[in-house]
């Protein structure tokens, strides 16, 4: 927009621009006795799905609500706040990857997938509306983000431009259901 233009067109000519990496990073270990991570701190996701803040302030919330528990140790409240925030993130973090590595994909697969989303999207509202509650926490299952993509890979495979062999494709979906069903048993 107009006016921040001039301001990044100054800090250009003038060699003083700054970047930050927009990619996703994970951090190992985010628990110590009487202490956790949350929010960016606790690890971050590409930003075009905004759902680190959505995730920051769930975080914010899950432990405030830990710690007001009545007898209660630090420790333990931590814990509980691990565990459930564990079981909400799991489907928001697959989402974001995906659709990350799909909206940037430069490969034939990513092109066919990525059509397959903005069909569906154009055509449903409902399916709009599957995938705006999954980025904004509302719905917290992972089973609810397979639904979504199964349908999507559905419909690319279904597409006379598709790419992917029956061989290929019986592997993908080996491998994706494979993936799917370790988060669907951590859920559980």
């Amino acid at each position: 927009p107009e006016p921040l233009r001039g301001a990044v067109t100054d800090r250009i000519r003038a060699g003083d621009m700054r970047f930050a990496a927009n990619h996703e990073l994970r951090v190992p270990e985010t628990m110590v006795p009487g202490a956790v991570l949350i929010g960016d701190a606790r690890g971050i996701v590409h930003p075009l799905t905004a759902a680190g803040m959505t995730l920051s302030f769930n975080d914010a919330h899950t432990l405030a609500r830990e710690l007001s528990t009545p007898s209660s140790d630090w420790d333990q409240a931590i814990a509980r706040f691990v565990e459930k925030r564990g079981r909400f993130v799991r489907a928001r973090v697959e989402l974001c990857e995906n659709l990350y590595r799909v909206f940037r994909g430069e490969t034939e697969e990513d092109r066919v997938l990525r059509e397959a989303i903005f069909a569906r999207w154009r055509r449903s509202q409902r399916a709009r509306a599957r995938t705006m509650s999954l980025l904004a926490c509302e719905t917290s299952s992972t089973i609810a983000f397979v639904d979504q993509y199964l349908r999507v890979l559905g419909q690319a495979l279904g597409n006379p431009s598709s790419p992917w062999e029956l061989g290929k494709t019986t592997s993908l979906i080996r491998s994706t259901g494979r993936s799917f069903g370790r988060r669907i048993a951590q859920d559980a």
